[in-house]
This record gives C-alpha cells, structure tokens and sequence, in this order.
C-alpha cells in the first residue's frame, strides 16, 4: 500500500480531536467519513474464511454501514 499510494500514508502531528490530540500516520480524509468500519485481517486466515471476512465487509458497506 506505502508503494501504490504513498499520498494517502503521510504522517500528521497534532490532530486535535474533540478533547485528545493524535499523531499518526494515515489518511486524515477518511475521518471525515460519515460513517467508518474498521478493516483488520489475520494472516492465518485460510482462504475461506478469507473469502467470508471479505463478503461481511462488502455486505456492510452495500447496507450503508
């Protein structure tokens, strides 16, 4: 991903947020979503289950989740 798309993994320092403030690296856009789900995958996964974590996300994001 840090090769394909390096504009969308900058560093930023000091995002204040409500009451905390962040540093990190990321996408800052991305937060201004609406709505966010989380993406977490194991590399232990076997490619059923695989194929099944990515049709629940997908599924999500076609309800507008």
């Amino acid at each position: 991903m840090k090769r394909e798309h390096p504009d969308l993994l900058r560093p930023f320092f000091n995002l204040a947020l409500g009451s905390h403030t962040y540093n990190g690296i990321g996408n800052r856009a991305l937060l201004k979503a609406p709505r966010r789900l989380a993406v977490r995958l194991s590399r232990r996964l076997t490619g059923q289950q695989l194929d099944a974590e990515v049709a629940r996300y997908i599924a999500a994001d076609g309800c507008g989740w």
